[in-house]
């Protein structure tokens, strides 16, 4: 249904979709986790680069500047709750950014962002429960 809609989109605008544009909005409260399960976090930016970075239980997993998107693997770590986030911070307007969390190929978190939003801050968090 969300890819048709987003067709029917593109055709009425005359534009394809770009990759922060695409899919349905997904923002559960916590993510579920197996320990070492791998868990991929992605991050596209459209319309301008940006600075990218990922950070899991206060440790900063990645700071790097991006293009287009980057998707970065992180390996559950041991049970227990942990807070992700992550974000983008554009290197000029205008802008759309769109954040995700994959476990497979199951998307459990999707939420988007553009320079025109109610809060226009390209950063997520989601709380990771890795069970045993």
């Amino acid at each position: 249904m969300a890819k048709k809609k987003e067709a029917e989109k593109a055709a009425l605008t005359g534009a394809a979709l770009s990759p922060c544009d695409t899919g349905e909005e997904i923002t559960p409260a916590f993510i579920l986790a197996r320990p070492g399960q791998r868990i991929d976090v992605r991050i596209d930016i459209c319309q301008t680069g940006g600075v990218a970075a990922v950070i899991l239980a206060g440790e900063l997993l990645l700071r790097q500047a991006i293009v287009n998107s980057i998707e970065v693997p992180i390996q559950a770590p041991a049970p227990g709750d942990y807070l992700l986030i992550w974000g983008v911070v554009p290197a000029s307007t205008p802008w759309r950014a769109k954040g995700e969390v994959h476990i497979g190929p199951a998307v459990l978190f999707r939420n988007k962002k553009n320079d025109a939003s109610q809060f226009p801050v390209a950063k997520w968090a989601v709380f990771i429960r890795v069970i045993a």
